[in-house]
């Protein structure tokens, strides 16, 4: 088999695509036989082969050990059937005796790999057995590996610690002790081996790239040892001790001339500088780690043998962490970012210690003045972007990466983190120097603005300001409308853009600050305001980034600036939306739109234009950055769709609601395109015409009638519009009160979605049909294309989810499903979806309220649905749900059906059925909440006490008092439910009258709204303050004068009380209305008696007589409602 996989393998690489297929087949139908693994591996280890051939071998090992070697032949799926690789896609059982021999010869196969490449994806493989069989069916990894070290042979050494590595990988993130008990006896056996080795290559003083592989492999093997524990061989004194010295060592070593940046053929990523990224990683784990007492518990020992007094970290550590600044700022030599950043981190934590802070403090002036001001400066490569690609210098700025960036990602951006840690925890010592040194930088440059040098300091200065915004807050001492006034706002006017954008986001820090005047407040808002219009992109942009930080926390003044040029704001963001995707600038758009909601109105249509066209150019325009800004222009897709559905939003809450219906009006041709776009290529964009699912034909004609027979191409994921655009659905429906056409044709795409995607979108899609249903019911009737009805569609839709729930319900008590043999298997939910009852709970809620609303709705167009609507929601109440609120929605389906046609509704229930109904009615009539739930089952009651007693079963003749209580229960909660709302309507009015009366006090409501929310810088400025020299940080904690009384620390864990008629009541002030919320029920009750039949006048007497003999305050409110009723009908 060798020699024919030889010659497979080499015509994987044939350029010619017929030998290449071939050669893939061959290998896809070989797979599956027993001992093709270890052929491959037998291919690798010949030394005849080329080196090419071995690699498609190690890949194809690789590829076929990680997707099948726990697989048995029992297995029905399995999470990697998508993966691809030479063509196989079928899955294979290994045969155990194959894995014996891997096992016992995949080691020695590694060592005669002969690259790295070959052998990375090797240690794919024993990675994989690591996992999976040790130690219950591998120990001898670990001899094989010792072995291999204990050779002469450095590509055998090299082998045996990437084994090792692998092994070690297992372990290190486990952190229980059980976990890691086989791991303690591995580290007790090699570790010291390894140490060995390692003290050999450092005695040595070695320089070769080989050396620095073996280098980086011992310190891998360290840090993970230690990475969430701490093997006690690890944890031995003088272990401990060596492990640092040779880490320092290495990070302090001098690097070969050849690995220098510069130097053809260097790459400081990889070699040495690996090496010593390594090094300084164990160093800086440590210290977070193992270093500070009130976090070491389990190990206080090795915490003291750490940071104690003549620890490592004394000796060793921080002398070696401020040694590597010296050699990159003082001598010039190259240190990479990754181990500045972490050299940082090892600063910042032992400033905590009182002991070690004596070390830092006298370095304090270098730092600031040769390390963190300057590495805050413009690079000279990002200023050349500047002028060259501003569009692209935008991006990387602005990208979702570089904003959340985290630590050791960025020096700049961890200088500024450090600068703000060191002059906060060690205030007295390092920010008055700060401010004297930003103080020296800002004078000068006041003298000579048009030095360019000048002006890229100032930038330092600035951005040195902005980090530390928080602290200079909170200092009174600090002048800090003197700063702002003699050095930020003159640098808006710089002729340098990279000034201006400094000082921009420099201020927007500072905008809480209290200014003396509404001038120096104008003053500065003006400012901010002017250059969102500058002629430099990435000052606008920075400018319009900054202006949501302004209407965050400006002040009333501030906030008049820009409502006074609120049209040129508003259309610059939209051009520079236009120009690149930058969701920052347009979450700024939506913040304007939410404080200035009366000044934006009048722009809605041209507004929602713009960002549509937007949206579609990002979504249909294949961008040349793509891969780089895929994620940014997603996410700024993603806010053009919040900012147009926050625009209708703000027109539906408005007061002129005739202005707000002609505009949602007018926005449906603007919208139609985006909306169409979002769920045709977002839920039906896979399908095709050969489908063999009726659902999915449907959605696939549906998508081709919208998009006249050719679907578009898109770039962006249309899912993530999904929520927002069903939102935007609703508020046009329910506002416009009617439903465009292009609507209705989406029904079956929401099925198919729902069907495709399981529950993630299907409760917003319930509800989104509800209303369009209860807005246009002869639309909903109305056939679609090819004369499909939404009716069948919306019943299996619903049925299918109903039953999904109830099934759920049963499984949850051990009993067996609800097999009904009518279920339609055309519509299915994908049970793996659902992995909380709670979703499936909501979704058959809402798909239940989808009936109720049908039934209340097509009044005399549901005949033939009734029966099979009553038959499948009175199954669905036998189910043992755990939730009322459920129950009650299935039960008010019924209802609905009742008060549809009371005749057909009795007869699909039956007397049996009936009798049951009404008792669970009965039982959960509390569970009736809202208005339309309670003034739905006052309806269904009272058509059945409209049928004669000749007409109706004995259940419901024996019922009709107790459906008489329940009606007059029912009306008194239900009046006391319309007073709450009314009052808080009303109090809701007053508010927004006051607040359009008093500019003042809806400035004061929303900035109240946005402090609520008010965690953006939240994170940098927590921690002790000002801790002395001789103190370490944590002491503080204990400080009498710091520490929270026990009544502040029982209020910080207080539960808020919930009142939960609040929540009924708020539950009906936000729900969309009911069909029958309109009707009145003393009238309803009143007219169905007067035009009852006579028999069923005189049973309902008999029985209100029957009530008055034991509840007689149920008699007197059924008769003021006939009363009322009466006169309310007059």
């Amino acid at each position: 088999m060798e020699d024919q996989l030889v010659f497979a393998l080499t015509h994987t690489l044939n350029p010619d695509k017929e030998k290449r297929k071939q050669a893939e087949e061959f290998l896809a139908k070989s797979s599956a036989k027993e001992q093709f693994i270890v052929a491959l591996l037998k291919v690798i280890a010949r030394s005849d082969v080329d080196n090419s051939v071995k690699l498609s071998a190690a890949v194809q090992a690789k590829n076929l050990i990680t997707l099948n070697w726990i697989r048995t032949g029992d297995e029905l799926r399995d999470k990697f059937d998508s993966k691809r690789y030479f063509g196989n896609t079928a899955k294979i059982v290994i045969p155990e005796s194959d894995k014996v021999l891997i096992r016992e010869n995949v080691v020695e196969v590694v060592a005669l790999a002969p690259d790295l490449k070959i052998r990375k994806n090797l240690a794919v493989c024993v990675k994989h057995l690591c996992l999976e069989d040790f130690p219950e069916r591998w120990t001898r990894v670990v001899q094989d590996a010792l072995n291999l070290l204990a050779t002469q042979d450095l590509g055998r050494v090299h082998a045996g610690l990437v084994v090792l590595n692998c092994l070690y990988k297992k372990y290190a993130f486990k952190s229980k002790p059980e976990q890691r008990e086989p791991f303690n006896e591995v580290v007790a056996r090699t570790l010291p081996v390894v140490q060995q080795l390692f003290e050999g290559l450092m005695s040595q003083n070695q320089t070769n790239p080989e050396a620095a592989m073996l280098i980086k492999l011992c310190c891998k093997i360290y840090l993970q040892a230690i990475m969430m524990g701490l093997p006690p061989t690890a944890a031995e004194p003088q272990r401990l001790q060596t492990w640092v010295k040779l880490s320092a060592t290495v990070l302090l070593k001098s690097v070969p001339e050849g690995e220098q940046p510069g130097t053809p053929g260097a790459d400081p990523k990889f070699g040495w500088w690996k090496a010593k990224r390594r090094a300084i990683e164990i160093l800086e784990r440590l210290i977070t780690k193992y270093g500070f007492p009130k976090y070491c518990n389990d190990w206080p020992d090795f915490c003291a043998l750490v940071t104690g007094p003549n620890g490592v970290a004394q000796q060793f550590i921080l002398p070696a962490a401020l040694q590597i600044f010296k050699m990159r700022f003082e001598m010039g030599q190259y240190v990479s970012d990754i181990v500045l950043c972490t050299s940082l981190v090892i600063i910042e934590h032992t400033m905590e210690f009182a002991s070690m802070f004596k070390t830092i403090k006298p370095e304090i002036p270098f730092f600031l003045q040769q390390v963190l001001l300057p590495t805050l400066c413009w690079k000279e490569e990002t200023l050349q972007e500047w002028e060259t690609d501003p569009q692209q210098l935008v991006f990387d700025l602005f990208s979702f990466e570089n904003v959340f960036a985290s630590r050791g990602e960025s020096f700049q951006r961890d200088a500024a983190y450090t600068l703000g840690s060191l002059c906060r925890l060690r205030k007295r010592y390092a920010l008055p120097r700060t401010l004297e040194i930003l103080s020296q930088v800002m004078s000068a440059y006041k003298q000579n603005p048009d030095n360019a040098q000048s002006a890229l300091k100032m930038c330092g200065a600035l951005r040195a300001l902005s980090s530390l915004s928080g602290l200079l807050m909170e200092d009174k001492t600090v002048p800090h409308e003197q700063l702002l006034s003699e050095y930020v706002l003159p640098a808006f006017s710089s002729r340098f853009g990279f000034l201006r954008f400094d000082a921009c986001d420099c201020m927007s820090k500072f905008v809480k600050v209290t200014l003396s005047s509404p001038q120096m407040e104008h003053a500065v808002a003006d400012a901010m305001t002017s250059l969102v219009l500058d002629k430099e992109l990435p000052v606008r942009v920075k400018a319009s980034c900054a202006l949501r930080k302004l209407l965050k926390n400006g002040t009333f003044a501030m906030h008049e600036v820009v409502r006074s040029k609120i049209e040129g704001i508003i259309r610059t963001l939209l051009a520079i939306t236009r120009e690149v995707a930058i969701d920052e600038v347009l979450s700024t758009l939506q913040a304007v739109i939410k404080r200035f909601p009366d000044s934006v109105l009048p722009l809605a249509v041209d507004i929602c234009e713009n960002i549509s066209q937007t949206y579609l150019r990002y979504a249909l325009e294949k961008n040349a950055l793509e891969e780089e800004e895929g994620c940014e222009t997603e996410m700024a897709a993603m806010d053009c769709m919040e900012s147009i559905d926050l625009i209708l939003s703000a027109l539906c809450s408005g007061n002129d609601k005739e202005r707000a219906v002609q505009v949602l009006s007018s926005l449906v041709r603007v919208l139609g395109p985006l909306i169409n776009l979002v769920f045709v290529v977002g839920g039906t964009g896979g399908l095709n015409s050969n489908e063999t699912d009726p659902l999915a034909q449907m959605a696939f004609v549906c998508g081709q009638t919208l998009f006249n027979g050719e679907l578009p191409t898109v770039y962006i994921d249309m899912l993530e519009s999904f929520e927002t655009a069903l939102h935007m659905i609703h508020l046009i429906c329910f506002h416009t009160r009617s439903v465009p056409a292009q609507f209705w044709t989406l029904v079956p795409i929401f099925a198919y979605t729902i069907k495709a995607l399981g529950s993630e979108y299907s409760e917003q899609m319930f509800s989104v049909i509800e209303t369009m249903i209860q807005m246009d019911p002869q639309g909903f009737l109305r056939p679609g294309p090819n004369g499909i009805s939404n009716v069948d569609i919306v019943f299996q839709m619903v049925g299918a989810s109903i039953k999904e729930c109830c099934d759920a319900a049963y499984e949850a008590q051990g009993q067996e499903e609800n097999d009904d043999e009518n279920d339609d298997e055309d519509f299915g939910f994908d049970q793996d979806m659902y992995q909380d009852d709670t979703i499936l709970d909501k979704e058959a809620a809402n798909a239940a309220y989808m009936f109720s609303t049908t039934l209340q709705s097509c009044s005399g167009q549901m005949d033939k649905y009734v029966k099979p609507i009553v038959d499948m929601m009175f199954t669905a109440t036998d189910a043992p749900l755990e939730n009322p609120w459920v129950f009650t929605n299935f039960l008010n389906v019924i209802e609905s059906a009742i008060y549809y046609n009371p005749q057909l509704a009795v007869e699909a229930l039956g007397p049996e059925k009936l009798g049951v109904f009404i008792q669970r009615c009965l039982e959960y009539l509390e569970s009736h909440l809202v208005v339309s739930e309670k003034l739905i089952c006052i309806l269904a009651f009272v058509r059945l006490l409209t049928i004669p007693p000749s007409a109706s079963p004995q259940q419901l003749n024996a019922e009709r008092p107790n459906l008489i209580i329940a009606i007059s229960e029912l009306a008194k909660n239900l009046h006391k439910l319309r007073e709450v709302i009314a009052k808080e309507k009303a109090t809701l009015q007053e508010q927004a009258q006051k607040a359009a009366k008093d500019p003042m006090a809806a400035f004061k409501a929303a900035k109240a709204a946005d402090d609520e929310y008010d965690i953006e810088d939240m994170g940098d400025e927590n921690g002790p303050t000002d801790v002395p020299e001789e103190y370490n940080a944590w002491d503080l904690d204990n400080d009498p004068q710091t520490a929270l009384t026990e009544s502040e620390r029982m209020a910080m864990f207080a539960q808020e009380e919930v009142d939960e008629d609040e929540e009924d009541e708020a539950e009906d002030l936000e729900a969309t209305e009911s069909p029958v919320d309109n009707i009145d029920e003393y009238v309803f009750l009143y007219s169905s008696l007067a035009q009852a039949h006579p028999d069923s006048r005189t049973a309902f007497e008999t029985a209100l007589g029957q009530v008055g003999l034991e509840n007689s305050e149920a008699v007197t409110i059924i008769q003021q409602m006939l009363a009322e009723g009466q006169k309310r009908s007059g």
